[in-house]
Parts: structure tokens; C-alpha cells; sequence
């Protein structure tokens, strides 16, 4: 089966039960990994923002090594990959998402027209999902964005690209601890789905981008994660930092531990931690592993970017695929996907797959006092 699959229908998972993590000790992650044995291999999920031309066809190429259904049953590490048009990191997103001369900031489309395809992107879209990756168009959800605007960019990679999944990034900009953060991840969602619809996909897939963790984020994921009952496919990126700050930052491994209650009552396979600035020594990569199964991420992506020594470019984490300029080319991605096939133990406790998730009910602490903010038209608008 093809590791697109695995987000759907693995049969990879198994709950060991009476099982523990070793010895609690006094160390809270280790508390929280002894709250049941979930056993899972992680997935690779990319940030592909690479370049619209034949440059960047080794990356894509690579990806699609480790996509191939090689028809063993057995699954294979690279489940998603998010594609870039726009692939614009640099962007002054101060006022909106767009640069003085009009680039997009991300997006499906040429500078500020999304309605003109990238032909080489197009291109990889198809044989990545040829080879048994799927992929995600990327939309900026910054709060100046309007509804229009927001809509176009779903439409276009829909409609001209061919993708399975939106990865909405900026998810919470607005987030000022208010239910208008929530309405509106609600409202794109739920019109996301409703184009997939129209055009006949079976996937139907969201990502959200948080970049981090919080109390206010049980919320975000409890509503949005509602709206699919049925479905697996509504995803979130909880970690978007570089190596030494996630595994080593005090107050960020005690948010994750403050926040476990609710976050190891959802399926791990919901959630990506993004790493960068890797060493090249790859000291830490079964660290980075083991500490993203303990926070209850099963989807990871590591990359030895940003590189300070590019000139044209040198604080781009996404720029190519990680272990680009490794010696040899690709080493460390080809690590990270070898590494990425042993089985974790997660702190989640369902018995099987998503739908064995039993997430506590929530209660808009922020706002109106109700379980979740209701998506309108309205929470589509600026800065709501």
C-alpha cells in the first residue's frame, strides 16, 4: 500500500496495552510517554518550497524515491508534501502578504495573479502523486487577506493544479484569543472541502500551520477537527522551530507538558513538527524522533536549512530538500526517511486509529461561552 495511505488506513498501529515507557522518574516527558504504549512509525510531510524550474528536479525527484509503492505492503515514509508556487520566504507580511513588487507571498500562482499556474510546479504535483505522495497547495490565511483573495488561491490549486489537500498557513494571525480565529479556519475548511467536492477528489484534506502550542490551540483543533467527523483529513503543524530550541528549551518542553490533557487525546497521525537547522552530523536525529513521538506528533520533517553561507538566500529553511548540499547529495533526508520507519510510542491512548479519538469536550472560554464559534460568511472578512 502506498504511504499516502497511511494517514487513511494504516494498518501499521497497534496499542500494546499494560504497556509503559520505562521509569517515570522526575523528568515530565517521560511522565507523559507512560500514559500508554501507541505504537506508530512517523511519516514525512515536506515543506516543498522549492524552485519553479528544472533546478529543483532532483529534490522532487528524491521525494518521489521514497514515495514509490513498491508493492511490499509495507509503508513507506513520505505521506505529504506542501507545494509553493509563490515559494516566497522573504515577503513583507507587515501589511499583507506581499512583496513591493507584488509577489505573492505563497500561493499557486505568478507574482499576485493566482489565476496563472506555475507549469513546473504542475508538473511535480503530478508525478509526486504518480508515485504515491500527495500533495498540499499552500494559502496564506494572514488576517489582511480577503475572503476573495482566499478563495481564489484554493480554487486555483484545486482547479489547475490537481492537489489532494490546502495547507493553510498563518492559521491563527488573528488570534487575538477571540472566537474569530477559530470561525474562520472553520469557514475555509468547510469551503476547502466543498471545492474538492465540486471537482470529484476523494481527499479533501487540510492543514492548518500554528507553529507552536498553547491552551487557546485545544480549541482550534477541538472545532475544526469536529467539522470532519467522518474523515481523517484535517491536519495541524504543532512545532515550527529550529533543533537546539525544540529540544532543549525549558519553557517550550514545559508548554508541551502543561498542554498534554487535551493534545494526547488526538490521534498522532493529526500532527507535524517541523525542525530546522539540523546539524550535519545528524547528533540529534533519533532525539528529534523520540522527542516528536512523546508530544504526539507522528508526522515530522527535519532539514539542515536555513544556510547562512547562501548569499541569494540565507535564512530560507524550505529552500530545497533537506541534505541537498550533503555529501553525498541527499544523505541526511535519506537518513531521516530510514529513521523515520522505526516505531515510536506515542502518549495517545486510542486503541487504533483516528476515529478511536475521545477528545474532552470544549468550551469557548474566550467569546461567547459556546463549544465551538459558528463558520459565516462574515468570519471569512478582514481581520476577523
Amino acid at each position: 500500500m502506498r504511504r499516502s495511505s497511511w494517514l487513511l488506513v494504516s494498518g501499521a498501529a497497534v496499542l500494546v496495552l499494560g504497556g509503559c515507557i520505562g521509569d517515570p522518574g522526575p523528568d515530565a516527558e517521560q511522565k507523559r510517554g507512560a500514559l500508554s504504549s501507541y505504537q506508530l512509525a512517523h511519516s514525512i510531510t515536506i515543506p516543498a518550497y522549492f524552485a519553479q524550474d528544472g533546478t529543483a528536479t532532483p529534490d522532487f525527484q528524491r521525494i518521489a524515491y521514497w514515495g514509490e509503492d513498491d508493492g511490499s505492503g509495507d509503508p513507506i515514509p513520505v505521506a505529504y508534501t506542501i507545494v509553493n508556487a509563490g515559494r516566497d520566504w522573504n515577503g513583507d507580511d507587515a501589511g499583507d502578504p506581499n512583496t513591493s513588487d507584488h509577489l505573492v507571498h505563497g500561493g499557486p500562482g505568478f507574482r499576485d495573479s493566482p489565476s496563472i499556474p506555475s507549469s513546473y510546479v504542475q508538473g511535480q504535483v503530478t508525478y509526486l502523486a504518480n508515485n504515491g505522495t500527495i500533495s498540499f497547495g499552500y494559502v496564506s490565511l494572514y488576517y489582511q487577506r480577503t475572503t476573495q483573495q482566499i478563495e481564489d488561491d484554493i480554487n486555483a490549486w484545486i482547479g489547475n493544479y490537481g492537489v489532494e489537500g490546502i495547507f493553510f498557513d498563518e492559521a491563527a494571525r488573528d488570534d487575538s484569543k477571540n472566537e474569530g480565529g477559530i470561525g474562520r479556519a472553520r469557514f475555509f475548511a468547510n469551503y476547502a472541502r466543498q471545492q474538492f467536492t465540486a471537482a470529484g477528489r476523494a481527499g479533501k484534506n487540510v492543514m492548518f500551520n500554528y507553529g507552536g502550542i498553547d491552551d487557546y490551540l485545544e480549541g482550534f483543533i477541538y472545532c475544526t477537527r469536529m467539522d470532519s467527523p467522518t474523515w481523517p483529513g484535517v491536519y495541524y503543524v504543532t512545532a515550527e522551530t529550529d533543533q537546539t530550541d525544540y529540544l532543549f528549551n525549558q519553557d517550550l518542553i514545559a508548554t508541551y507538558n502543561a498542554v498534554a490533557p487535551w493534545l494526547d487525546t488526538y490521534w498522532p497521525g493529526r500532527f507535524l513538527h517541523i525542525i530546522y537547522s539540523e546539524d550535519a552530523a545528524e547528533s540529534q536525529l533519533t532525539n528529534i524522533m523520540t522527542t516528536s513521538a512523546q508530544r504526539n506528533a507522528a508526522q515530522v520533517y527535519i532539514t539542515d536549512l536555513p544556510n547562512p553561507n547562501d548569499p541569494t538566500d540565507p535564512t530560507n529553511p524550505y529552500k530545497y530538500l533537506d541534505g541537498h548540499n550533503s555529501t553525498p547529495q541527499f544523505k541526511l533526508f535519506d537518513d531521516q526517511a530510514v529513521q523515520s520507519e522505526t516505531v515510536q510510542t506515542y502518549p495517545y491512548p486510542g486503541s487504533d486509529f483516528w476515529y478511536d479519538e475521545a477528545p474532552q469536550t470544549w468550551v469557548n472560554p474566550y467569546g461567547n461561552g459556546g463549544a465551538c464559534p459558528n463558520p459565516t460568511d462574515a468570519e471569512g472578512g478582514v481581520g476577523t
